[in-house]
């Protein structure tokens, strides 16, 4: 019973201790709600731009645009992008207000980017404009170093192949050249018929005036050592032909892997395209500041008691030390052992 009477009789104790700290209490209050006050009411409107954003021609699924708005969030908001966009216009960083806000709208691959801004910015569709290219940029940049690493590399080989196809024709030439431009085909189609005539010859069926068969035998072993030599050099044109065909084929493969690199390095660099809906249209946070306004009064009033009531329990007079008197010395020396 008398612990019931004692509990009430602290907590009046206490209560009337915390009074005579009250000015600490209300200063603390007063402290902390015009703290809170002035960072909520600094801006009681923003200034909100909206954009339809079209992904790029290189996310091809729906699984690959939810990556890229993921990635493009992140993006946007990274100090580095807001901070180059910032020097970029001129305006500082926090001009851009609070995250910038990347959804997807239903299932499809558009998103909407959000931007609400505590002040009312020159151009805001600009800014947009410019922050999301600027994220955009980011993400597509290791897909176009990798391109145009391609691109060089077939570049390279449309040099290569066209060089070789150079010196292929200029042997082909080099050889033309050697035989007065005559091929090999057409001094075999004129030295045909003398050799077919002087076989018959040789033979005894057709013997011209004047001529006799050992002659003409004699004439065909030239004629048909020439044709010998003809069909071998017959062989080494065909070979000739057969390596600048290749060559030219080579050069228009060559050429045709660099247009592909050139379209890859292209649609690599194409980043999204921003349609601007709403560009800084002035939007009122009146109710939200209300809210904010009654839970930091609440919160300052709190904190006031909690002062209050913290500087009264350290000053309890009961849990202070109190000083030895006579009487205690002595009862403590009677009961210390002999």
């Amino acid at each position: 019973m008398s612990s019931l009477v004692r509990v009430p009789d602290s907590v009046a104790s206490l209560g009337r201790r915390a009074l005579r700290w009250w000015p600490i209490g209300v200063a603390v209050a007063v402290i902390a709600a015009a703290i809170g006050l002035s960072l909520t009411w600094e801006s009681p409107r923003v200034y909100v731009s909206r954009a339809t954003v079209y992904t790029p021609t290189s996310v091809a699924n729906v699984a690959a645009a939810q990556r890229y708005i993921a990635d493009l969030q992140a993006a946007i908001n990274s100090p580095t992008v807001q901070q180059d966009v910032a020097d970029e216009l001129g305006v500082h960083r926090s001009a851009f207000g609070s995250p910038i806000e990347v959804q997807r709208i239903r299932q499809s691959t558009l998103m909407q980017v959000v931007m609400r801004a505590p002040g009312r910015l020159a151009d805001s569709s600009r800014v947009l404009n410019t922050l999301v290219a600027r994220a955009g940029k980011s993400l597509s940049g290791a897909d176009v170093k990798a391109a145009q690493a391609q691109q060089k590399q077939a570049a390279a080989a449309v040099t290569a192949a066209e060089d070789a196809a150079v010196a292929a024709k200029d042997k082909r030439d080099a050889f033309l050249r050697e035989r007065d431009e005559v091929t090999p085909e057409t001094e075999l189609a004129i030295i045909g018929p003398e050799l077919a005539q002087a076989r018959l010859c040789a033979a005894g069926a057709i013997v011209p005036t004047g001529g006799d068969q050992a002659a003409c035998q004699a004439q065909v072993d030239q004629l048909e050592q020439q044709v010998t030599t003809l069909g071998q050099d017959a062989d080494q044109l065909a070979a000739l032909d057969r390596e600048l065909a290749q060559a030219e084929s080579d050069v228009a493969d060559a050429n045709r892997d660099q247009r592909d690199a050139d379209t890859a390095a292209a649609r690599a660099a194409i980043g999204p395209v921003v349609e601007v809906a709403q560009a800084g249209t002035p939007v009122s946070r009146l109710p939200s500041l209300l809210r904010r306004t009654l839970a930091i009064l609440v919160g300052s009033l709190l904190l006031g008691v909690a002062v209050v009531v913290a500087i009264a329990l350290l000053n309890d007079p009961d849990r202070r030390p109190r000083p030895e008197t006579g009487s205690d010395l002595g009862d403590r020396r009677k009961r210390a052992p002999s």
